[in-house]
C-alpha cells in the first residue's frame, strides 16, 4: 500500500499529518471551468484506547444523514458501542458504522448474525440485513440559483455517493470506510426487541464485536396508495440482466410508491389494422406488457404513470390523417384495447400522459386536448407535466386541456421560472380552482448526494410548503445515455444529464452488481416518514369519529398537538426556496473556507430548515409513540 504521507494539504493528528486531499483517491477528471473543494474534518480525534491500538482501527457511528468521508475522523461523542434502530413490520431501516484505520489494513469487512429475541423464540434472519459500503466519486455540488439556469458556481468534490456490496476493502492509515447496515423487518415479524452481534473483520480475523438492537414496533404503516412518489423510468436497457422486472423490484424496495414509465419508441405495442379496418394491438411480450406485469408484481401501492409521447400517433398516422375523425376512432380503439388488457390481467390502471412536456413540442401540443379527451373516454386518468410553462404559447391550449386533465405536474418554484411558469401560489390556486391533483417533478436531481434534502422532500415536504402536493417524480432512475463515472461531463450540452442517476447499473462483464445512490436510500426514509405521518393522521380521524366519546376527542387532540408542534419546529427562514427565487430544498455546507491553500467545506451538508441530522428520527419516534398510544386507546372502544 502507498503511504498517505505525501498527500496534499495536511492537518495534525496526534503529531501525525492528516490529509485534506489524500493520495489514495483517484485523480480528478479534467475540470477546466470547475473548482475542486475538499472536505475538512476539523475535529481532533480522541486518543485511541489500548484495544483500538492493538486491532488497528477505531469505530464510530453517525446518523446516515451525516456524510462520512474517506478523510473523516471519529469525534469525541460518536464512538460506536452499539448500533440500534426502530422499525415497523415491512419497513427498511439503516444504521451506519465507520471504521477509522490507525494503520494500513487489509480485508476489512462487516458481518452480522440472525437477529433474535431474548428467549430465542423469534428471529429475523441475517439474510434480511444488507451491508453496503459507501463508494465515493468526484461529484458536482453546485447549487442552482435558478432552475436549470446558469449555476452561481461550478464546484465539485470527492464525496460518498453510491452504496455497493463489497466482500471487503483495504484501507490506508487515517482513512475511514463507511458501512451501511440495513435491516428489512419482515411483514410477519412480531413486535419486540431483537439483538445480534456485528463482527468487524480484518486480515480474515474478527477484530471487534458490536451489539446490534432492533426494536420492532407494533405498528402497521399506511401504504400511501394516494401518493405518487418515484422516478421516471425508461424501459429500454442494454444490460439484459438488469431487467425491467429487476429494476421495478429495486424501486419498490427503496420505498417508491409509483413509477413514471417512459416506453421506448420502438417498444410500444405494435398496432395493425385487419382487412375490415379493425384495430389490433400486439400487447403480449411488449414493453407495456412487461412493465405493467412487473409493476403489479413489485407491489407498488399507487397507480403507475405512462408517457405515450407520440408513440400512438406515429403508428396510426399511416392509416388516417391525424386531423381526421377516423384518426380519433383508431386512437380511442387502441386505448380501449390497453384498458381491457388491464382488466384481463388485473393490472393497476395507469394514469396516461399524452405527450411529455407538451408545451415544448411545437405545434404538436395543439393535439393534446383531443388526446386527453380520448384517454379519459377510454377509462384512464390523465396527467400533463410542464403544464403552466411558456404561457405565451398556450393562451388557447391550456383552457382546452383543463376539462380533460386530472393531474397537473409542475416545477416547484417560489417565483416565476425561466420557463415563465407562474409563482407557486398561483399554480396552487389554479389547481384548486379547477379541482386538479397537483404533483411536482425534478425538485432535486438523483445522484445529488444531499441526504437531508432527499429525506425532507419525500416526507415532511408534504406537510409543510408542499401541503398541496400529493406526488413527486424525479428524472430519472437509471439513464443509459449518461455515465456515472464522470459527473462533470455533460451529455448533449444538457446541463444536468450526467448526474441523473438514482442507481448505478450493473456491469455484467466485470461482475459488478451496481447499487443505489445514497440519495435513493435517503428518499426511502423520507417516504417512511410520510407513512408514519399518514398512519397517525388516520388514527386521529378515527378517534374523532367517536363524537360522543370525550376521551376519544381528547386523545385525538393530544396527538394532533404533537403532530402540529413538530411541523411548527421547522424554520424555513434561511431555506433556499425562501432566500433564492426559483430555488428548492437543496443542501449547503455549514462552513466554507480554505485550509493549506485549498478551498474547503466543513460541518454538515444540510437543508436549512432548522433541523439537523438527528431531528428526523426524533420526530419519527414522537409520531410512532402517538400511533401506539392511539392504537391502544382505540382497541378499547372499537
Amino acid at each position: 500500500m502507498v503511504s498517505a504521507a505525501g498527500s496534499i494539504g495536511q492537518q495534525e493528528h496526534h503529531g501525525v499529518s492528516r490529509p485534506i486531499a489524500p493520495n489514495w483517491r483517484p485523480a480528478a477528471p479534467e475540470h477546466s471551468g470547475w473548482t475542486q473543494r475538499y472536505y475538512s474534518d476539523t475535529a481532533v480525534p480522541p486518543q485511541p484506547a489500548t484495544e483500538e491500538d492493538e486491532r488497528g482501527f477505531m469505530l464510530y457511528s453517525r446518523p446516515y444523514l451525516s456524510l462520512v468521508f474517506d478523510n473523516s475522523v471519529p469525534h469525541a461523542d460518536d464512538r460506536a458501542e452499539t448500533l440500534a434502530c426502530r422499525a415497523s413490520p415491512g419497513e427498511y431501516e439503516s444504521m451506519t458504522l465507520a471504521v477509522y484505520a490507525l494503520r494500513d489494513l487489509n480485508g476489512v469487512s462487516v458481518r452480522v448474525g440472525d437477529l433474535k429475541t431474548a428467549d430465542g423464540a423469534r428471529r429475523i434472519p441475517a439474510s434480511q440485513m444488507r451491508i453496503h459500503v459507501a463508494s465515493s466519486q468526484h461529484k458536482r455540488i453546485t447549487e442552482r440559483a435558478v432552475y436549470k439556469g446558469p449555476p452561481p458556481r461550478n464546484e465539485f468534490m470527492y464525496m460518498p455517493r453510491w452504496l455497493f456490496v463489497e466482500e471487503s476493502v483495504d484501507m490506508q492509515a487515517r482513512q475511514s470506510t463507511w458501512f451501511w447496515i440495513t435491516v428489512h423487518v419482515p411483514d410477519t415479524a412480531e413486535p419486540g426487541t431483537y439483538t445480534t452481534d456485528l463482527m468487524v473483520y480484518s486480515d480474515g480475523q474478527v477484530k471487534a464485536v458490536l451489539p446490534v438492537r432492533v426494536e420492532v414496533l407494533p405498528i402497521r404503516l399506511a401504504q400511501l396508495s394516494d401518493y405518487a412518489i418515484g422516478y421516471y423510468f425508461r424501459t429500454g436497457n442494454p444490460v439484459a440482466e438488469w431487467s425491467i422486472e429487476a429494476r421495478m423490484a429495486a424501486m419498490r424496495a427503496y420505498g417508491m410508491t409509483s413509477v413514471h414509465i417512459l416506453l421506448n419508441a420502438d417498444r410500444f405495442p405494435k398496432i395493425r389494422l385487419d382487412d375490415s379496418g379493425k384495430v389490433h394491438v400486439d400487447i403480449l411480450n411488449s414493453h407495456f406488457d412487461r412493465a405493467m406485469a412487473a409493476y403489479k408484481n413489485a407491489g407498488f401501492p399507487a397507480p403507475p404513470v405512462i408517457s405515450l409521447s407520440g408513440r400512438l400517433t406515429t403508428q396510426l398516422a399511416p392509416y388516417a390523417d391525424p386531423r381526421s375523425a377516423r384518426f380519433s376512432q383508431l386512437y380511442l380503439a387502441v386505448l380501449q384495447e390497453l384498458r381491457a388488457e388491464c382488466e384481463r390481467r388485473d393490472w393497476p390502471v395507469p394514469i396516461l400522459n399524452p405527450l411529455d412536456e407538451a408545451v415544448s413540442h411545437g405545434t404538436g401540443r395543439y393535439d393534446v386536448p383531443r388526446r386527453l379527451r380520448l384517454i379519459r373516454q377510454a377509462g384512464f386518468m390523465t396527467e400533463q407535466n410542464h403544464f403552466l410553462a411558456y404561457p405565451h404559447n398556450t393562451e388557447l391550449w391550456r383552457p382546452a386541456c383543463l376539462p380533460h386533465l386530472d393531474v397537473i405536474t409542475l416545477i416547484y418554484s417560489t417565483g416565476k421560472t425561466p420557463q415563465s411558469q407562474p409563482p407557486w401560489q398561483e399554480c396552487v390556486a389554479l389547481a384548486n380552482d379547477y379541482g386538479k391533483t397537483l404533483w411536482i417533478y425534478n425538485a432535486l436531481w438523483p445522484g445529488s448526494v444531499q441526504p437531508m434534502s432527499w429525506r425532507f422532500m419525500n416526507g415532511w415536504f408534504f406537510r409543510t410548503w408542499g401541503k398541496d402536493v400529493t406526488g413527486s417524480f424525479y428524472y430519472c432512475f437509471d439513464e443509459r445515455l449518461s455515465t456515472p463515472k464522470n459527473d462533470l461531463k455533460l451529455y448533449r450540452g444538457n446541463r444536468g444529464d450526467a448526474s441523473f442517476h438514482a442507481w448505478h447499473r450493473p456491469d455484467t462483464k466485470t461482475g459488478f452488481a451496481g447499487g443505489p445512490a445514497i440519495d435513493t436510500a435517503s428518499a426511502r426514509e423520507g417516504i417512511d416518514d410520510l407513512r408514519y405521518i399518514v398512519t397517525l393522521e388516520r388514527l386521529i380521524l378515527e378517534a374523532r369519529s367517536h363524537e360522543r366519546n370525550a376521551a376519544a376527542q381528547k386523545a385525538a387532540e393530544e396527538s394532533e398537538v404533537t403532530l402540529q408542534s413538530i411541523i411548527a419546529s421547522f424554520d424555513f427562514s434561511n431555506a433556499p426556496h425562501i432566500k433564492i427565487p426559483n430555488a428548492t430544498a437543496e443542501s449547503e455546507w455549514e462552513e466554507r473556507g480554505e485550509r493549506d491553500g485549498l478551498p474547503t467545506v466543513s460541518g454538515e451538508y444540510l437543508y436549512r430548515n432548522g433541523w439537523g441530522a438527528t431531528d428526523y428520527d426524533l420526530a419519527r419516534h414522537k409520531i410512532a409513540e402517538q400511533i401506539i398510544r392511539l392504537q391502544n386507546f382505540l382497541v378499547g372502544i372499537r
